[in-house]
């Protein structure tokens, strides 16, 4: 099994995508909704008029948005097998002012990822479908503090080369996804440049299905059900730097991350499907690092009131190899 070397496998990248939609384009919603004054009379919607534009510009105590992402990327790694992957997901949702320092909101996202490993075909398609409910809480003029808990369901299409048959297995599984986090940021903004550092520790426990490969003769192999928890931390900085006009903003940004996973994920028990008395083999991941550093140059362009459009270049190290990707977002409010 293979993971990248921050030890994200397929099913990480497809529900963290939605994750860090979630999370990344919350607190520029939370300014943007924080920062509006609420209808005194509570009528602000039904006043609206029926335009985006007009939407976005009420008072208003709720604010809907919808995004999209796409990252790709490369992975290499000391010894072992060429990995590319490459990961997209939609999402939407909505965000409510309770009070001037509290926002809660929630959202479905559908996240996607292709994950290529070798020269010979071997291939996993992960896909995730997951709702999240969150909450932002402004503590200070200058701290906040973010927690998100979700659930979602996984599907997996595998397509493994067996050199014995010269052939493809084939196989299909299923499993429930449970995540969360919560973490402390300290935003400052002074004249056109800002910073962020903040903390995060982050919960996920997938269940697994078990399922038998098809299509391979002798060399199919039975997976068994499988239950994996992890537990991490997130230590980063964010510096970014404004520059706006009339009708935009532009702010190019670097952010460093340090990653630190407490407990090794679990193996995979795999057994031969067609024998009886097969033995049991215990599978590793492959690559998997405990701690990881990441680099991330990007910018973001802000185009009227509310479409946001991300893109960033992103380098990840640990001690068993390193990745590159690529990055796109999309988010807009309405």
């Amino acid at each position: 099994m293979e993971v990248d070397e921050q030890g994200r496998s397929p099913r990480d990248r497809a529900y963290q995508a939605q994750e860090r939609a979630f999370l990344d384009g919350f607190k520029r919603r939370d300014t943007a909704l924080a920062s509006s004054p609420s209808a005194a009379d509570g009528g602000g919607l039904a006043e609206a008029a029926s335009g985006p534009r007009a939407r976005a510009l009420s008072p208003s105590k709720v604010g809907v948005w919808a995004g999209g992402s796409l990252d790709w990327g490369h992975r290499d790694a000391q010894g072992l097998r060429d990995t590319r992957f490459s990961t997209s997901g939609v999402s939407g949702g909505a965000d409510l002012k309770v009070k001037d320092n509290l926002i809660l909101g929630g959202g479905l996202g559908y996240g996607y990822d292709h994950t290529s490993i070798g020269v010979k075909g071997t291939e996993t398609d992960t896909q995730a479908l997951v709702g999240v409910v969150y909450g932002s809480w402004r503590a200070g003029s200058d701290l906040h503090l973010e927690g998100l808990i979700g659930h979602g369901r996984l599907n997996y299409d595998s397509r493994r080369w067996s050199a014995q048959e010269s052939g493809f297995a084939l196989g299909q599984r299923s499993g429930d996804l449970t995540f969360g986090s919560i973490g402390v940021a300290y935003d400052r903004q002074s004249g056109r440049s800002a910073r962020s550092l903040y903390g995060r520790m982050e919960s996920s426990r997938a269940s697994l299905a078990a399922f038998t490969e098809t299509g391979a003769g002798v060399s199919a192999l039975r997976y068994q059900a499988i239950t994996s928890e992890t537990l991490t931390s997130n230590l980063g900085v964010k510096l970014e730097w404004i520059f706006d006009a009339p009708t935009t903003v532009f702010a190019p940004s670097v952010r460093m991350e340090w990653r630190h996973e407490f407990q090794e994920p679990d193996g995979q028990t795999i057994t031969y499907a067609d024998w009886l008395a097969s033995p049991r083999y215990g599978v590793k991941l492959e690559g998997w690092s405990r701690d990881s550093l990441s680099l991330d140059l990007g910018g973001r362009w802000t185009v009227g009131d509310g479409l946001n459009i991300e893109a960033s270049y992103r380098s990840a190290t640990g001690s068993n190899g390193s990745s590159q990707g690529l990055e796109l977002k999309l988010m807009t409010r309405f």
